[in-house]
């Protein structure tokens, strides 16, 4: 059954998966395809990858209208995949499961070849997973955790503090403050305030340059794009000026390790860009828009093999 021009239908999947399995949605084109597969790995391990108007899914429709194989699919414990949903931790990258799906998509006979778009942490994982995936040739990464800071206190670094005090007075946490744990929660919400409000001053020294030296990016992460790099894989960074890594981001793209790894392998194999605003939930529709055509040009560039050219819409750099 075909869903929109261009796409043959969308198929569901099960990934196998230590015994178990990942449910997971694989679209074909009904075009030529172009042998790539691409696989999506969502930062929010909550996210379910089938929303009939989301991002993910306008995005494999968009990159089907091109020839590409598309595979998203739910972390264990989210949306229609069984097991135990876990609590997004850098430091416990959920490897297994981006290798998983990336197996499962090189595994079709009609892909060569996998690029992986990862979102936030998604990102991050397929990053701490590369060193194991054959056949990778691009790896796109959107507002990726330059740091080893737990996801829930890095993201509230950017929340403005009315969006916070509106989350705090829902009903479900007031009667978290009322209950035996209430001395810890009174000890999150201070913390979160006074994280919010150093991040304020952050952006504005972002804003007027005063990038500095990136004292708190994790060397790991630049050290692992490197022999991505190497074997010729092509990577895309982006960001948006208000993502809780937008100055770390800035700091290494200006004189940082970033900066080193552009020079020895050029702009058209390290691809960078950021945009006004915040890429991290994505939730503006023009935003979306426009990180779309970033993806799809980027992609593009690979599956033609040409040389590349400036990202659609997407600034070259901070």
């Amino acid at each position: 059954m075909t869903n929109e021009a261009g796409i043959e239908g969308d198929t569901p999947v099960f990934i196998p998966l230590s015994g178990s399995h990942m449910f997971g949605v694989l679209s074909r084109p009904r075009t030529a395809s172009n042998r790539i597969g691409v696989l999506v790995a969502s930062g929010a391990t909550a996210a379910p990858c089938c929303g009939r108007n989301s991002f993910v899914t306008s995005l494999a429709r968009e990159l089907c209208d091109n020839g590409f194989h598309v595979l998203r699919f739910d972390y264990p414990g989210a949306g229609d995949s069984p097991g135990i949903l876990s609590e997004p931790d850098f430091a416990k990258p959920l490897v297994e499961e981006v290798v998983a799906a990336h197996n499962w998509l090189l595994g079709l006979t009609e892909v060569d070849e996998v690029a992986i778009i990862g979102q936030c942490g998604g990102g991050f994982n397929a990053l701490c997973a590369s060193h194991r995936l054959e056949q990778l040739c691009g790896l796109a990464m959107t507002s990726p955790p330059l740091t080893p800071e737990p996801k829930r206190e890095s993201i509230v670094r950017n929340t403005p503090v009315k969006e916070l005090a509106g989350r705090w007075l829902q009903w479900k946490n007031v009667r978290r403050y009322l209950g035996p744990e209430r001395k810890r929660y009174a000890q999150l919400v201070v913390r979160r305030l006074r994280m919010s409000m150093e991040n304020r001053a952050s952006r504005v020294s972002s804003a007027l340059g005063w990038h500095g030296k990136p004292e708190s990016s994790d060397s790991d992460f630049f050290e692992r794009m490197e022999p991505l790099l190497e074997g010729e894989t092509r990577i895309l960074m982006l960001f948006g000026t208000q993502d809780a890594w937008y100055a770390d981001f800035a700091a290494e793209l200006e004189s940082g390790r970033l900066a080193g790894l552009v020079r020895r392998h050029g702009k058209d194999q390290v691809r960078t860009g950021s945009v006004d605003g915040r890429l991290q939930n994505l939730t503006e529709i023009a935003l979306q828009n426009e990180l779309r055509e970033a993806l799809v040009s980027w992609l593009g560039d690979i599956g033609s093999t040409s040389d590349g050219s400036d990202t659609s819409g997407v600034g070259a750099g901070p």
